[in-house]
């Protein structure tokens, strides 16, 4: 390897060393561009999902990495949400959830805030021989749109979402300020 440096004429290798510390200089500042003030992170916890059918199901143990930003908002919204869901569906089987969606401050309560969301985004996971409980799922990845609602007290929240026609998750979360 050191005769591969030695064949290099000592230009090339100045010209190479610049252009490798002004990227690691730029680092800092792109990344800086990637969040903007108001930025938040919010992470939620639901245990598990409470199905209409009563049956009993195992535990899911949903955890959501959600982005808050005030960009990208349509119809009035508060704030957009981007998130990633890892869950273990009613089957035991591991599922992911992609989803962007748009979050509403409703009403104060004191020291509490009620806000609404709605997201859409792929579900991935659903596998033989449960596939069909999502639907549109003959490819293993199926569209989804979940409604939620919650309380949020300073960087704690508590929400309930609907799991369409098929049951309610309750879960707890965190929010981080970014930037």
């Amino acid at each position: 390897m050191s005769d591969f440096f030695a064949e290099l004429p000592r230009k090339t290798l100045i010209q190479a060393g610049i252009g490798l510390a002004l990227s690691v200089s730029l680092v800092p500042n792109a990344q800086a561009d990637w969040l903007v003030p108001g930025d938040k992170l919010r992470l939620f916890y639901g245990p598990k999902a409470f199905h209409f059918s009563g049956e009993d199901e195992a535990m899911q143990h949903l955890v959501s990495i959600e982005l808050l930003t005030p960009r990208w908002t349509i119809w009035r919204a508060d704030r957009t949400q981007i998130g990633l869901v890892f869950f273990r569906n009613s089957f035991g089987q591991p599922c992911q959830y992609l989803n962007v969606g748009q979050e509403w401050d409703l009403w104060t309560f004191g020291s509490a805030q009620s806000f609404v969301n709605v997201t859409a985004g792929l579900i991935h996971g659903y596998k033989e021989p449960h596939q069909d409980a999502i639907p549109f799922n003959s490819t293993g990845i199926a569209p989804l749109i979940i409604p939620s609602a919650g309380v949020r007290w300073g960087s704690f929240s508590l929400a309930a979402s609907v799991l369409g026609i098929r049951g309610l998750l309750f879960s707890a979360g965190w929010t981080f300020d970014l930037k």
